[in-house]
């Protein structure tokens, strides 16, 4: 029998178990992923009872609330890690964005954002079936951007820019519980992140790594030994330098725009002023979101390191991105985290970089 995942991505429909202890939004959930083109093939209450379905309807993904009685969405978490590789995406509300940080942090794929009411939960259905289908359906390395066993270390970077989506949090986490020193640049990070998320999300990051982590702010001069995350719901560019630090702008995002924050954005605006003294990272995400950013890194000559897609929870974004860029260094995880460190003590930098002046070109 062939395996239905086979089939062509647009008509395969992912098997998706839906766990939450209210019967509304079990229910109002189940039929908007059925009507999306997924198959919804178990309801269960609680962790107890979704624990019992797994073996049994093999679900592809499983949607997830966090508060339930008998056994809440952590402990299941804690439970079905070590039973098997079932992804998993956390449905909660923005109230306690502690609790949604948490659950990725025990290793829940993604997480989506519900609204108060039951009647509104229609408006995170196109969210949460894009990261369904993220998750299940595989992405085709067209072999364009070759794995090196290590990369070429930049020799006079003075800024590293870090974009990063779906499996980002883990992945940034894991980066930055290897960096033992403040980096001898300024760092900048844009991950696709609802607003309310990132103030706790980089507070997270501070304690794990005890690094100078925090949301970035508008007008602020990021210093070296800085690390600034692009505040949820809008986006983080970078607007001019003073001597080694450079000076950061929030943008309000527009009803249209795609991915937020903007990764493209970010690099865009950081290759304008640094050129060739910068580089760029993109980590594991659904989308396009980076390519853009890559191409100008390319048309400045600066360097650009993408996860494989050996580590990346989801290929999207550093796939497109390696290739659009043609010249990406991709590059498991773990050893990510070890190459950055080296950059960020300094490592291969053979003379103190100098900043030119650039335009913005966001």
């Amino acid at each position: 029998m062939s395996d239905p995942r086979d089939e062509p991505a647009a008509a395969y429909r992912p098997r998706v178990l839906v766990v939450d202890d209210s019967a509304p939004q079990r229910g109002a959930i189940a039929q908007f992923l059925e009507d999306g083109g997924c198959d919804v093939v178990g309801r269960a209450m609680d962790g107890v009872a979704a624990l019992s379905m797994v073996d049994e309807l093999n679900p592809d993904v499983i949607t997830c609330d966090l508060e339930m009685p008998r056994m809440d969405g952590f402990t299941f978490l804690r439970v079905l890690s070590k039973l098997r590789a079932t992804p998993v995406i956390v449905i909660t509300c923005d109230a306690r964005p502690e609790s949604a940080l948490m659950a990725l942090e025990l290793g829940a794929r993604d997480f989506v954002v519900k609204p108060a009411r039951v009647s509104d939960l229609h408006q995170m259905e196109q969210q949460l079936i894009a990261r369904i289908r993220g998750l299940v359906l595989p992405h085709v390395d067209d072999g364009r951007a070759l794995s090196r066993s290590a990369p070429a270390m930049p020799l006079h970077c003075s800024v590293v820019v870090i974009g990063a989506s779906t499996g980002g949090p883990k992945a940034l986490r894991d980066i930055f519980g290897q960096v033992k020193s403040p980096p001898i640049m300024p760092v900048l990070i844009a991950q696709h992140m609802p607003p309310r998320f990132t103030e706790a999300f980089a507070d997270r990051l501070r304690k794990a790594s005890h690094l100078e982590i925090k949301e970035a702010v508008a007008g602020e001069i990021v210093r070296p030994g800085h690390i600034r995350v692009a505040p949820g719901g809008k986006h983080l560019r970078v607007e001019g330098f003073v001597d080694d630090a450079v000076k950061v702008g929030i943008l309000e995002a527009q009803a249209q725009d795609r991915w937020i924050p903007s990764v493209d954005i970010l690099l865009r605006s950081a290759a304008a002023f640094a050129r060739d003294k910068l580089l760029g990272v993109v980590l594991t995400g659904m989308g396009k979101d980076g390519t853009e950013g890559a191409r100008a890194l390319r048309d400045v000559g600066a360097p650009l390191w993408t996860e494989s897609s050996i580590s990346a929870a989801i290929d999207g974004m550093p796939q497109s991105a390696a290739a659009a860029h043609g010249a990406a260094d991709r590059i498991p995880l773990q050893e990510m985290a070890t190459h950055l460190a080296r950059v960020f003590r300094g490592e291969g930098r053979t003379a103190p970089a100098v900043l030119q002046p650039g335009r913005s070109i966001v």
